[in-house]
């Protein structure tokens, strides 16, 4: 059975000043100290998402704008090999009428050159033929 005797009121108060003296300089600093620890960490998580928003948003712009640049180097790409295929092209036809030129002047000289060389044995041949003749028939002809 529990007596209510002096050291019963001495402990509830003693136990009633250990509250108040704990909820004074260790509970409500404590608590005080978790509150702030709560709203730090909250406007930092806030301002992790901004961030990574923020990131994102820069993300999606750096891909865009490297979108844009590879399409416009490829465009500039296509565009040089269409102007080096119309060059070449150019530079093809312009050797090949050349070459064609230098062909048709070969021929035509080759062509002169027969015909000087086919007079030329035309005339060496007739006075060579009358040689022949001469000698064997053993008079001039």
């Amino acid at each position: 059975m529990i007596e209510l005797n002096w050291t019963f009121w001495v402990q509830t108060a003693n136990f009633i000043v250990m509250l108040v003296f704990l909820n004074h300089f260790i509970f409500k600093p404590m608590l005080a100290h978790l509150e702030k620890r709560e709203a730090e960490m909250s406007g930092l998580r806030n301002e992790a998402d901004s961030m990574r928003k923020k990131g994102e948003a820069a993300l999606e712009e750096y891909e865009s704008k490297l979108e844009e640049i590879r399409a416009s180097a490829a465009a500039t790409i296509a565009e040089a090999r269409k102007e080096a295929q119309e060059e070449m092209s150019e530079k093809i036809a312009k050797s090949k009428k050349e070459f064609d030129g230098r062909i048709e002047k070969a021929r035509s000289e080759i062509r002169q050159e027969l015909e000087d060389a086919s007079a030329s044995l035309k005339t060496e041949v007739d006075i060579f033929a009358k040689a022949m003749a001469g000698k064997i028939l053993g008079r001039g002809v």
